[in-house]
């Protein structure tokens, strides 16, 4: 399987979930909530409380990021974003970012 092949998988993945559990037109508030919860769980188990000496295993770090995809692909899908146009857009802001990093930025 190619790598795009798997970008389509998982927007079809949970396109299906979605529809299986009428999951649809959660709003984007509500969907950058999630994110943010999800990335503050990940800053907590990736070292964020610096006082703190508990250390998290990498799985329970893995499992924040794929959280964080879901809510991610949920946005996408709410929005009508396609894994072609998903990666056409990050094409232009990868080639933004190198632009700016060779500014100083």
């Amino acid at each position: 399987m190619r790598d795009w092949d798997k970008l389509e998988l998982l927007f079809m993945m949970q396109a299906k979930f979605q529809f299986r559990f009428r999951f649809t037109k959660v709003g984007l508030d509500k969907i950058a909530s999630a994110i943010m919860a999800e990335g503050g769980e990940l800053w907590e188990k990736g070292k964020g409380k610096w006082w703190s000496k508990k250390t998290h295993p990498r799985e329970e770090k893995v499992e924040e990021m794929i959280d964080i995809l879901h809510f991610f692909l949920i946005g996408c899908l709410e929005l009508g974003i396609t894994p072609q146009e998903l990666l056409d857009e990050y094409s232009k802001k990868l080639a933004e970012n190198y632009r700016r990093q060779k500014r100083g930025y």
